[in-house]
C-alpha cells in the first residue's frame, strides 16, 4: 500500500512538473506572438502606404477625363472606405454624387484631425487631392 502511494505522489509530481513545463512554453510562445502581431501590423501599415502611393499615382496620371476610372485610396491608417461603409469613388464625377455628410466622412478620414473648411467646391478639390487626381485651380 505505501509502494502504491508512493507511485500515486510521483505520478503527482510528474504531472505537476509537466504542468510548469506547460506553463513556460505557453508563456513563450505568447511572447512570441506578441512578436508576430507587431511585425504584422508594420507590414499591412507599409503595405498601405503602398497601395496609397500607388493609387495616387495611377489617379494622377489617369484623371483627366471625369468618366476615367480610378484606383481606390486607402486612408492614412491603412483602412479602405468600403471599410467605413462609404460609397466607392471609382470616378472623378463620383465625387459629385455624394452627399454632405459622406464628403465629410471621407475628408474627416483622408485628413485625421484637420477642421475641414471651405466651399464645397474647396473641399471637393481636397478630396480630389487625397485622390491623388490632378485638380485645376
Amino acid at each position: 500500500m505505501k509502494g502504491s502511494q508512493n507511485e500515486m505522489k510521483g505520478s503527482q509530481n510528474e504531472m505537476k512538473g509537466s504542468q510548469d513545463e506547460m506553463k513556460g512554453t505557453l508563456a513563450e510562445i505568447k511572447g512570441q506572438l506578441t512578436v508576430v502581431e507587431g511585425k504584422v501590423e508594420l507590414l499591412a501599415k507599409r503595405q498601405a502606404d503602398s497601395a496609397r502611393a500607388f493609387a495616387k499615382s495611377f489617379n494622377f496620371h489617369e484623371s483627366h477625363m471625369p468618366e476615367t476610372v480610378l484606383q481606390i485610396v486607402p486612408f492614412p491608417d491603412g483602412q479602405y472606405p468600403s471599410d467605413s461603409g462609404l460609397p466607392v469613388l471609382d470616378t472623378i464625377a463620383s465625387i459629385e454624387h455624394l452627399t454632405t455628410h459622406e464628403r465629410n466622412e471621407y475628408l474627416g478620414h483622408y485628413y485625421p484631425g484637420q477642421i475641414i473648411r471651405g466651399s464645397v467646391a474647396e473641399r471637393k478639390k481636397l478630396l480630389l487631392c487625397a485622390l491623388g487626381c490632378k485638380i485645376s485651380i
